[in-house]
């Protein structure tokens, strides 16, 4: 009587259609892990991206007029922010004067304000000279004068160097930075008017994290300043990797430029 079994040669070719399956198998699978793990990483990419980038335009939109520039590297942008704008009664002109009347607006409750009348380019908006004829000077108090208008008391004696054809004028604050630096976008503010732009480790320190992994080989920011026939405009392009993964995401920000 012959015994039922499995021979050796049986075994082993068993043994090997077994192996090469799993092989298959955990090759599918670890792809499956990997493709999922990419398309994590490009996700996360792609929103500290799309995040960044909405900070950013969001405060250049209320940028002072004039008052956006870009360094030669393209790696960071500078702005004076605006916190609100009014129209005057009475400025000086003609001789420097050390307040000016206005309509009643609200000057915040911290922080140091400035009130800028028609700056026509950086120079004006980042005047540190000892002149007493700026576009841009600050603000010491505002005072009450009658119901609806107010004195501007200013901390120098100052004229203005010119009028603005809509009677207005700008309250803006101290300047705030966009920089790339080491790999990551960081915000700079709290620092005083500088006439030249600073950078980090150069004027700029500290700073708040928005975005890493940048790895731009080129400009991060690109200005084109504003004429007669259409405001200013940044580009802000972001190149980030994370492993073998790397998105670009670019933005536009239109500025407007009149003062």
């Amino acid at each position: 009587m012959r015994s039922h079994g499995f021979t050796l040669i049986e075994l082993i070719v068993v043994i090997v259609i077994i192996g090469i399956l799993s092989v298959g198998f955990t090759s599918l699978y670890t792809q499956s892990i990997d493709q999922y793990l990419d398309a994590n990483r490009r996700s996360d990419l792609s929103a500290t991206a799309r995040l960044a980038l909405e900070r950013v335009s969001r405060e250049l939109r209320d940028a002072l007029p004039n008052s956006v520039r870009v360094t030669p590297s393209g790696n960071c942008v500078e702005f004076r922010p605006l916190a609100t704008a009014q129209y005057y009664l009475d400025i000086p002109i003609a001789a420097p004067a050390s307040s000016f009347s206005a309509i009643t607006f609200p000057l915040p409750s911290s922080g140091s304000w400035s009130a800028a009348i028609m700056p026509l380019d950086i120079a004006d908006s980042y005047d540190t000279s000892a002149s007493n004829s700026k576009a841009v000077v600050g603000i010491a108090s505002v005072s009450p004068l009658g119901t609806n208008s107010v004195q501007v008391n200013l901390v120098s004696a100052n004229r203005f160097p010119r009028t603005s054809p809509a009677r207005r004028f700008f309250v803006t604050g101290t300047p705030i930075s966009f920089c790339v630096s080491a790999g990551e976008l960081r915000r700079y503010q709290g620092y005083g008017v500088q006439a030249t732009q600073p950078t980090p480790g150069s004027g700029l320190s500290g700073g708040d994290l928005l975005a890493r992994n940048i790895v731009n080989p080129a400009a991060i920011f690109q200005y084109q300043a504003g004429t007669l026939e259409r405001n200013a405009l940044l580009t802000v392009a972001l190149d980030l990797r994370s492993g073998d993964e790397q998105i670009r995401h670019e933005h536009e920000v239109l500025i407007r430029n009149v003062p």
